[in-house]
């Protein structure tokens, strides 16, 4: 994330939290990410709200399976993701 590599994770800026005295790893230390971006860039994320309702949740799965039947090698909707969220 943008925010983990700047170290910028509040608006306006500043460097908390790594500069805070409880802070014990060290601010400067960079990681390897390839694969996180890797990630984001071929997938997507769905945020769900707590006080859906069957009718959010219900069209959240109807554009899923519209999704997975346009990028579907055979153009056809399959069950899985009407399976899936009976189950919740």
């Amino acid at each position: 994330m943008q925010w983990f590599m700047d170290k910028n994770v509040f608006p306006g800026g500043g460097d908390l939290p790594w500069s805070l005295p409880e802070y014990k790893g060290d601010p400067d230390q960079s990681f390897c990410v390839d694969n996180a971006i890797e990630a984001a860039e071929s997938h997507f994320n769905v945020s769900i709200h707590e006080n859906w309702t069957d009718t959010e949740v219900d069209g959240l799965v109807e554009a899923l399976a519209k999704i997975e039947t346009a990028f579907s090698a055979d153009g056809v909707e399959s069950t899985a993701a009407v399976e899936a969220t009976a189950r919740l």
